[in-house]
């Protein structure tokens, strides 16, 4: 029992962490508009299945030019993919 608690509690130390990881994207158009969204920490990727990456995961995981949801620690923002060109990521000193 005390092996599973120790490894359930590094485990729930590790997500924590994980999830504080946070990045600042950059969305250019056709248009030569862009938007910004700072201090994300999650995204969700509409497709089947759904994908949901946190942490060093968003960095490695190719993203499409599609619809995207963003999550911060005050809300969500969606990202048209209509027209969107280039996805810029940076991961943001904490």
């Amino acid at each position: 029992f005390l092996i599973l608690y120790v490894q359930a509690t590094a485990m729930a130390e590790y997500k924590r962490k994980e999830s504080t990881i946070m990045f600042e994207f950059r969305f250019t158009y056709s248009d030569k508009n862009y938007y910004e969204v700072k201090g994300v920490n999650k995204i969700v990727i509409p497709s089947s299945p759904v994908k949901e990456l946190v942490g060093d995961a968003i960095l490695t995981t190719p993203l499409p030019l599609k619809t995207l949801y963003l999550y911060t620690a005050n809300g969500n923002v969606t990202v048209s993919g209509t027209n969107l060109m280039v996805i810029d990521v940076i991961k943001q000193d904490n």
